[in-house]
C-alpha cells in the first residue's frame, strides 16, 4: 500500500506541484532549436545576405554611414549630456523656490519613486539564495539600513572606480520570485537593477545607516552601490575628466593596468604585489590623451586612456594606461553595418545576465552597450527602448504579417524588434526569414501534464546572446502559442530617429 501511495504522490507532484525542469541542460545548441543548428552565428554573414537579397553592392552596403552628419552630432550631444548629467544636475535637490513644495517628498523624487524596490517587493513573495522563503527579519534589517525617512541625506558628485552592481536594496544577496516557476528564480535576482561600467559619473544622494552603501543617481537608473566602488569627484577632478575627449572601450575584460597616479611608475620591491588592475567592457566611455601639440584625433593605434581610482581620502584620482586599437578607439565610432557587426560579434555567445547579474548582459543592456560606442544613448530597459525613436505598431497583425512587415520596413542593423519584456536587433533577411540578434534567456513551452491533461509551462533555456529567426524553436511541438516570440512581437522601431 505504501508504494501505491508513494506512486500517487509522485504523479500528483508532477501534475500539480513544482514544474518539471525547464530543460535538459545536457542538450547541445543544435538540439535546443534549429536556429542554433543552421543559422551562422556571425553578424557579418547577414550584411552579405541582405545586400544580396536587395541587389546592393556588398561593400557599399556594409560601409555606408547610417546617420547623417546632423543626426550624428545631435545624438552625440544628447549622449554626452546624459553621460555627465549626474555631475551637472543637482538631481534630487529641489530647484530654487520649490523647497517648501518638495519638503514633504524629500526631494524632487519622492522616496516611493526613488526607492521603489522597498514598496514593490515584499518579503512574503520572495525567496532567498537558498531557495527558501525570504526571511522577514532580513527584510526588516534592509529596510532599517536604507534609512528611507531621512532620504535624501547627501549630494556628492562621484565616479565608479570599477564595474559595479546597481541594487534595489543595500545588499549583495539575491531576492527571487518562486524558483519552481519558469522564468523565475535564478538568474532573475530582482534586487539587481543594472551594472555601471568603470568611469561612470554618478551622484550619491543618500547613504545607508551602516555607511557601506550609497544610493546613487546615474543617467539611466537609480539604486544602491557599495561606497567602496565609488570615489568622490571634486571640482578639479570633474574639470579634468570632462576636459578630455572620450574613448569607447571595444572589448570586454579590457585590462586597465597601472603602477601609480597619472601613469607614474613607483618603486616596486621584489616581493611586492603586482600592479593594480581593473577591467573595462563594451559600453564604457573613458577619457584619452591627445598627442602633445595636436588638437586633432589621434591616428589609429594605441591610446593613452585615463581611468579613476579611489584614494585613501575617498576622493577620485586619475590614472592612465595604454590601450591597443582593438581595445579602445576615439568616441564615437563611425556607425556602419560592418562596425556594428564587428562589435556585436564580440558579444555573441556571452551568457545571459538579468540586469547585468554576474557581470553579464540581458536583452536591453546588450543593445545599450552595443550602440553607445557609436554615440547613441539608449534607455536602460526594454520597455523604454521599445518606445524609443520612430515606432511602427505591429501588435494587430498575424505572426506571418508581422514578419513580412519587418522584412519590408526594417532597417538592417539599426531597427529594433520589441515585445513585452524583450527586445532584439534586426539584422536583415536570410533565406527569406527575418533575422535578429538578441540575448535570450529561454523559449516558452507548454506541454500536457500527466494528470488530467493539465498544461505545464516551461522554458527551453538558451541563456546567451544568439542570432536567430523571429520564431526560434518553431519546429518543436511544445512551443507555447500564442506566446511564442513572433506571437508576442508588438513593434518595430528605428532608434536613430527621435520621435518628433
Amino acid at each position: 500500500m505504501k508504494y501505491i501511495l508513494a506512486g500517487v504522490a509522485l504523479v500528483l507532484f508532477l501534475g500539480f506541484g513544482c514544474v518539471a525542469p525547464e530543460t535538459d541542460f545536457s542538450l547541445t545548441d543544435a538540439e535546443l532549436c534549429d536556429d542554433l543548428r543552421f543559422l551562422p552565428q556571425d553578424l557579418q554573414v547577414y550584411i552579405q545576405s541582405t545586400a544580396l537579397a536587395s541587389a546592393q553592392d556588398y561593400q557599399s552596403f556594409a560601409q555606408a554611414e547610417l546617420m547623417t552628419r546632423e543626426q550624428r552630432e545631435k545624438a552625440m550631444r544628447r549622449a554626452s549630456a546624459n553621460f555627465f548629467s549626474p555631475w551637472v544636475n543637482a538631481g534630487i535637490n529641489p530647484a530654487p523656490g520649490q523647497e517648501a513644495r518638495l519638503e514633504a517628498q524629500n526631494g524632487s523624487k519622492s522616496v516611493r519613486e526613488a526607492m521603489w524596490g522597498l514598496f514593490i517587493l515584499k518579503p512574503e513573495k520572495g525567496f532567498a539564495e537558498n531557495l527558501r522563503p525570504y526571511p522577514a527579519r532580513r527584510w526588516e534589517e534592509l529596510v532599517e539600513n536604507s534609512d528611507a525617512p531621512s532620504f535624501p541625506n547627501s549630494s556628492i558628485p562621484s565616479i565608479t572606480v570599477r564595474n559595479c552592481d546597481l541594487r534595489l536594496l543595500p545588499t549583495d544577496s539575491p531576492y527571487f520570485f518562486n524558483p519552481a516557476r519558469p522564468g523565475q528564480g535564478y538568474p532573475f535576482d530582482l534586487y539587481q537593477n543594472s551594472v555601471l561600467p568603470i568611469g561612470s559619473p554618478v551622484r550619491i544622494v543618500h547613504i545607508s545607516k551602516d555607511k557601506l552603501w550609497g544610493f546613487i543617481e546615474h543617467a539611466s537608473a537609480m539604486g544602491w552601490v557599495r561606497l567602496s566602488d565609488l570615489a568622490e569627484a571634486d571640482p578639479a577632478f570633474i574639470a579634468s575628466w570632462r576636459g578630455k575627449p572620450l574613448a569607447a572601450v571595444l572589448k570586454d575584460k579590457a585590462l586597465l593596468g597601472h603602477t601609480g597616479p597619472q601613469g607614474e611608475a613607483g618603486e616596486k620591491a621584489a616581493d611586492a604585489l603586482p600592479p593594480l588592475l581593473e577591467d573595462a567592457g563594451i559600453g564604457a566611455l573613458l577619457p584619452y590623451a591627445l598627442p602633445e601639440g595636436e588638437n586633432l584625433r589621434p591616428e589609429e593605434g594605441n591610446l593613452t586612456v585615463y581611468f579613476p581610482e579611489r584614494g585613501a581620502d575617498g576622493r577620485a584620482r586619475m590614472l592612465s594606461c595604454s590601450q591597443g586599437a582593438d581595445e579602445a578607439a576615439p568616441w564615437p565610432l563611425p556607425i556602419t553595418r560592418r562596425n556594428i557587426a564587428l562589435l556585436g560579434n564580440k558579444m555573441l555567445g556571452q551568457p545571459y545576465g538579468w540586469g547585468g547579474y554576474g557581470g553579464n548582459r540581458d536583452c536591453s543592456s546588450l543593445l545599450r552597450d552595443l550602440f553607445l560606442p557609436f554615440g547613441l544613448w539608449l534607455p536602460r530597459n526594454s520597455t523604454a527602448q521599445i518606445r524609443y525613436g520612430k515606432v511602427t505598431d505591429l501588435s494587430g497583425l498575424s505572426p506571418q504579417a508581422k514578419e513580412q512587415a519587418i522584412l519590408r520596413q526594417g532597417k538592417p542593423f539599426v531597427s529594433f524588434i520589441g515585445m513585452p519584456g524583450h527586445i532584439a536587433l534586426y539584422l536583415g533577411s536570410y533565406e527569406g526569414r527575418a533575422i535578429i540578434f538578441h540575448n535570450l534567456w529561454g523559449i516558452r513551452t507548454a506541454s500536457p501534464s500527466p494528470v488530467f491533461g493539465r498544461q505545464r509551462t516551461g522554458r527551453i533555456v538558451v541563456g546567451k546572446a544568439v542570432v536567430s529567426t523571429t520564431s526560434p524553436g518553431a519546429e518543436k511541438e511544445n512551443i507555447a502559442a500564442p506566446h511564442s516570440l513572433l506571437d508576442r512581437v508588438t513593434s518595430l522601431n528605428y532608434p536613430l530617429l527621435e520621435e518628433e
